[in-house]
């Protein structure tokens, strides 16, 4: 469950049931036991993913925040459970499922160097995807 002012959504691996992703809507000025104030982005929300690739802060301008709200909180119905997992690297988009560490195949790509480019994904059902870039 999340803070109070913070709308978030837990999603499950469609094949074991465990959790894979954890994905919350943090307001600007609304506090989070995880985090400190001046850790959140500048913008009006900050969105927060938890996920197969680790964490993620992402900014959420000040029109998108209700409609990204409405997504999360929406994720806890039964005919909506997945609403809102897109903001997740743990869902995979030709399946519309999610997937945890476990069942996700990774392939971090590098360049000349050694410098670390991006992550695909494939799925379990082998969709191949870019999890990180």
């Amino acid at each position: 469950m999340s803070p109070p002012g913070i709308v978030g959504a837990v999603y499950v691996c469609a094949e074991c049931g465990e959790e894979a992703a954890v994905v919350e809507l943090v307001p600007r000025g609304a506090k989070h036991p995880d985090f400190e104030a001046d850790d959140f982005l500048s913008a009006p929300g900050t969105l927060v993913s938890r996920d197969v690739i680790g964490e993620r802060m992402t900014a959420v301008e000040e029109a998108d925040l209700e409609p990204i709200a409405e997504r999360l909180a929406a994720a806890g119905r039964a005919d909506t459970p997945l609403s809102g997992a897109e903001h997740s690297r743990s869902f995979c988009p030709e399946r519309r499922a999610c997937y945890c560490q476990e069942h996700w195949k990774f392939e971090p790509v590098f360049e000349d160097g050694g410098w670390y480019d991006c992550t695909y994904g494939t799925c379990p059902r082998g969709h191949r995807t870019m999890l990180d870039d």
